[in-house]
């Protein structure tokens, strides 16, 4: 049977063996993947990774690893999330740093699996951006995180487009040079502050990630998902410098301006605010 394999490369600004770590330990995992995660570093052991408290997850087992040099893993994947897919890492020293290959493998041909191909897609896209930012500028501390999800009606292009376009209650102006490939600008919030902010990822429509000054340099992202048939517009906080009051008092307010015009005209659809608080702590030094 036809499959289709997620094939990722990028360079980290960090030792093979820390890139290593950060993949198989739970400390560092749940600061920049997964919120809550379990783990037995080792072949024949495992890592667990849960984003929702009430969910449920498997253990994803070890099946070969070579510190700082390959690691691969299972990883249950598929429209029923049966299927065992084999996630391939090789971590290779170059100068100033790791050159990161990760090869996702096995999905389906069919249709059916499109879905699941496009959101794990995304989602490697994105957290492997988190790693490097991770482990390049935050390295060793702890990650506080925050997410609103906010149902959405009509046309999910009008929704993004009043979330981030040029009327929007976020707005980004960014500027390239062009001897870097990063854009650096200023983000408007819908407090009307506005912040310095530096582009992080972007996929038009779908996804948009910037790493904020007014988050003392932590991480805004939007997505547009759906969830059992309801889109949705999903908005995090990361930050690694802010205490729980702290990030909270900063992010709610724009939280709160974006539900209101978002949810407007859902009618008896419309869901009250209901920030998710997942895990929140004091920033501190791993090492």
């Amino acid at each position: 049977m036809n499959t289709r394999n997620i094939d990722c490369e990028l360079f980290i600004s960090a030792d093979p063996q820390h890139v290593f770590a950060a993949f198989t330990e739970a400390e560092h995992l749940m600061r920049w993947f997964a919120p809550h995660v379990r783990s037995e570093p080792g072949i024949g052991g495992f890592v667990n990774l849960l984003w929702d408290t009430e969910g449920a997850s498997k253990d994803c087992e070890f099946v070969e690893g070579h510190p700082g040099e390959r690691l691969v893993m299972n990883w249950y994947a598929g429209p029923d999330g049966e299927s065992c897919l084999p996630v391939a890492v090789d971590f290779v020293a170059v100068d100033g740093g790791t050159r990161l290959r990760l090869v996702h493998s096995g999905f389906l041909s069919d249709e059916s699996w499109d879905d699941e191909f496009v959101s794990h897609s995304r989602g490697w896209r994105y957290e492997l951006q988190s790693l490097k930012y991770y482990l390049e500028r935050q390295f060793g501390y702890a990650r506080q995180h925050l997410l609103q999800r906010i149902p959405i009606s009509g046309d999910r292009s009008s929704a993004w487009a009043a979330l981030l376009g040029a009327d929007g209650e976020f707005q980004f102006i960014g500027q390239s040079d062009s001897d870097s490939p990063t854009i650096i600008g200023r983000l408007r919030l819908p407090d009307g502050q506005i912040t310095a902010a530096e582009l992080l990822l972007e996929c038009a429509g779908t996804d948009f990630v910037v790493i904020a000054d007014a988050l003392d340099g932590g991480l805004l992202r939007f997505a547009l998902e759906t969830f059992s048939g309801q889109p949705e517009i999903w908005i995090w906080a990361f930050s690694w410098q802010l205490a729980e009051d702290e990030l909270l008092s900063r992010v709610k307010p724009w939280f709160e301006k974006v539900h209101d015009r978002l949810s407007a005209g859902m009618g008896e659809d419309r869901q009250s605010l209901g920030l998710s608080l997942i895990h929140i702590s004091e920033p501190t030094r791993l090492r």
